[in-house]
């Protein structure tokens, strides 16, 4: 739906990321699902997953990643 909302204002997205923030960390094989399905129906294809974030002062590299592939 967020992408959708973005086409019908005019923007295209970069890129997406998936945010796994829930009380227990996500099953790998739900994530996989989640990102086939969003690709499929949206032609965007996600940069990757940023996992909890224990500290968001000062968060681990790896939150940046998907950002990187997105930005680089």
């Amino acid at each position: 739906l967020c992408i959708e909302a973005l086409k019908f204002r005019g923007l295209d997205p970069v890129g997406l990321v998936f945010l796994d923030f829930g009380e227990t960390e996500t099953p790998a094989d739900m994530i996989a699902e989640n990102i086939e399905a969003v690709e499929r129906f949206s032609g965007i294809k996600p940069a990757g997953v940023i996992g909890k974030i224990a500290d968001f002062s000062n968060p681990s590299n790896a939150c940046f990643e998907p950002l990187r592939r997105i930005f680089e």
